[in-house]
């Protein structure tokens, strides 16, 4: 009866042991899952992140296009004023003197370049 429980007590000391490796391992483990957690929780956040930067540009890039939309129409509506007679070119170039806006005007020099002799286009027929 002795050696019975002798026995006994071998086999759960092993089982004790087994069970205990296995707490480790699972343990481990756990502590693996966390890091790979953390770092999903990372790429979620600069997901996040990114996605409503874009949203920001998106929108930036709409209010820049409603106002162009708005400029074109302004300026669409001031060019219809033009006249394409002789009398127009005169006001065009007035017009251009007094220009305050962003562009430039194109140097006294490239102007004489970009006229062309009347009847006297570099067009090819088709």
């Amino acid at each position: 009866m002795v050696q019975k429980v002798d026995l006994a007590l071998v086999d759960i000391s092993g089982d004790v042991g087994e069970v205990h490796t296995l707490l480790g391992q699972m343990a481990s483990d756990n502590q693996a899952q966390s890091t790979a957690i953390s770092e999903i929780s990372i790429a979620i956040g600069t997901m996040d992140q990114s996605t409503q930067q874009n949203a920001a540009m998106v929108e930036e890039t709409s209010a820049a296009a409603r106002n162009l939309s708005g400029e074109v129409a302004a300026l669409s509506e001031q060019a219809s004023r033009f006249n394409v007679g002789n009398s127009g070119a005169a006001r065009a170039s007035k017009t251009q003197a007094r220009f305050d806006g962003p562009v430039k005007p194109l140097p006294a020099a490239a102007v004489p370049a970009l006229k062309r002799s009347a009847g006297h286009d570099d067009w090819a027929s088709f």
